[in-house]
């Protein structure tokens, strides 16, 4: 997560963005994340309560609080900290892509298809907010693909969604 996070806050670094506004969702282990992360009083983490209901509630209960914290915002980027392989520079060119289309969703596209991390205009918050259970961010992705701007980005196919992903990642990097 930490990594999602200094990659993120770099990218607007580069990018000469003020990053002010960088939300963290977190659900179960939500004190355990905290206490390890590295983060200043720019990011600002939301507890998620109903986390296990599905990712539709993480969502939701994030863009509530943004909206309610910044109104005046017109774009969120939905990145996945399990999303390890991720750079600074593939976040960079998103949100460069971003300022240039402002009203596309900007989505990451992998050997593997459309994936996170997503940026999303105003007018589709609502439509994220309407989410149901397990269900994630690409189904409104896939609801508006006339819509859709699509940045290459080879590493996004790759995250960690369980030990043996995490030890191949960790042999990967070794060998490197």
């Amino acid at each position: 997560m930490q990594h999602a996070i200094d990659s993120i806050t770099g990218a607007f670094k580069v990018l000469g963005v003020p990053y002010k506004n960088i939300y963290l969702t977190t659900g179960k282990y939500h004190q355990e994340i905290v206490h390890a992360l590295n983060v200043n009083e720019d990011i600002r983490i939301c507890y998620c309560d109903k986390a296990y209901k599905g990712m539709s509630y993480s969502l939701i209960q994030g863009i509530d609080k943004i909206l309610k914290e910044s109104p005046d915002t017109t774009h969120i980027m939905i990145a996945l900290a399990d999303q390890i392989a991720l750079t600074t520079d593939d976040y960079v060119k998103m949100i460069k892509l971003t300022v240039d289309s402002q009203e596309q969703i900007i989505c990451a596209k992998s050997p593997n298809g459309l994936t996170a991390p997503v940026i999303f205009p105003y007018q589709y918050f609502e439509s994220l907010k309407q989410l149901k259970g397990d269900v994630g961010a690409k189904s409104v992705v896939l609801s508006n693909l006339k819509n859709v701007k699509r940045v290459l980005i080879e590493s996004a196919e790759f995250d960690i969604d369980t030990q043996t992903d995490l030890n191949i990642w960790n042999e990967k990097q070794l060998s490197n």
